[in-house]
């Protein structure tokens, strides 16, 4: 049977910058292979839970966010009136 296949990457859940094409922090840029070392947003997401993750977990987070922005919002104390 032998020992199981393992994958190791450099990933993260979230890419300010909008693409993988346009994706420029400096330390992943200069320090790790990006095309084969490195899974961001929708990669990542796609890996853990199958293809179409990151557009539901969007979906979620939307309509958590119309339900319960306006109280965190007043708990950070942000609630400009």
């Amino acid at each position: 049977m032998g020992p199981p296949k393992v994958q190791t990457f450099y990933a993260m859940a979230y890419n300010p910058y909008g693409s993988r094409k346009n994706y420029r922090h400096s330390f992943a840029t200069q320090h790790l292979d990006m095309k084969h070392q490195v899974v961001i947003q929708e990669e990542l997401w796609d890996i853990i839970g199958g293809k179409g993750t990151f557009a539901s977990l969007l979906e979620i987070y939307a309509e958590v966010g119309k339900e319960k922005g306006r109280q965190v919002i007043q708990r950070l104390g942000y609630d400009f009136k």
